[in-house]
């Protein structure tokens, strides 16, 4: 069968197909401030069509146990359909979360990588401004994430919870907060106490290699 011209032009003009080389799950803790980050990160480092698919969602549930769940259900969901993750990461905080170390133990038995930060998020987001290395401790009434809160605010005064395109706004600063983030974890590795410290340069690290 001999194709007509415009059947031929057609076909030139048929965009290209492209194949992803990974898929990556990104499952947060809450609704807003970790899922807006990572959303805004996707963006910035150019992860698009025929790289990565990165897709991030909120965990059922604002503590370890449930985000991990979600991850659990949603792994398995996209096995099932034929269409697997070829990696899954959960993002919390330990902060005073009770299921905290039971949580890990499960991702890890579930092939699922934790990505925590103790006490919490905002600490990722102060090492952009400087190091700290003194724990958060529960002072009176406030909880070590709301010391943390207050640090940030002291350095950022207009960072809130929630905040779009935060990663946008600390990226010329990302430098200096994944080296502070390696300097603390390996601290905390050797004097095994691991408040405070993040994991955040990690995933981020794997973000921009995928």
């Amino acid at each position: 069968m001999v194709r007509s011209a415009k059947s031929r032009q057609q076909q030139r003009r048929r965009p290209p197909k492209y194949e992803p080389r990974d898929r990556i799950l990104i499952v947060c803790e809450g609704e807003k401030t970790e899922k807006l980050y990572f959303e805004d990160a996707r963006q910035s480092l150019g992860i698009h069509r025929g790289q990565a698919v990165v897709e991030v969602k909120s965990g059922e549930g604002s503590n370890p146990k449930n985000i991990v769940e979600t991850a659990k259900k949603l792994k398995t969901k996209a096995e099932q359909e034929g269409n697997a993750f070829s990696s899954v990461y959960c993002v919390f905080d330990r902060d005073e979360h009770a299921h905290y170390q039971s949580s890990i133990e499960r991702a890890e038995k579930l092939k699922i990588v934790s990505i925590k930060s103790i006490p919490c998020f905002e600490y990722w987001v102060l090492l952009h401004f400087r190091d700290h290395g003194a724990p958060y401790m529960r002072t009176g009434t406030r909880t070590p994430c709301e010391c943390v809160y207050r640090d940030v605010k002291a350095e950022w005064s207009d960072y809130t919870k929630g905040r779009k395109r935060l990663f946008t706004d600390l990226q010329e600063r990302l430098p200096d907060a994944k080296s502070r983030a390696v300097r603390r974890l390996s601290s905390a590795r050797q004097d095994g106490c691991d408040n405070p410290s993040t994991e955040m340069h990690l995933l981020l690290n794997a973000l921009e290699a995928a």
